[in-house]
């Protein structure tokens, strides 16, 4: 149950970012695209090392 309240409170970051108007747009970067995924269901939580990979990956591009 702790791990599905994480996954909620993700999602829910995701959708709001998604939701943002300053949102790229999920084909902008692979970052974008994660984070979009999780915003909609279809891409798991992750972990430190992944969302250190997308958030560097959307602020390079």
């Amino acid at each position: 149950m702790f791990i599905d309240a994480l996954w909620t409170q993700t999602q829910g970051l995701c959708q709001r970012v998604v939701g943002h108007s300053k949102y790229s747009g999920s084909h902008y970067s692979y970052g974008n695209k994660y984070i979009y995924d999780c915003a909609n269901g279809s891409a798991n939580t992750g972990n430190a090392e992944r969302w250190r990979k997308v958030g560097t990956n959307h602020h390079l591009t």
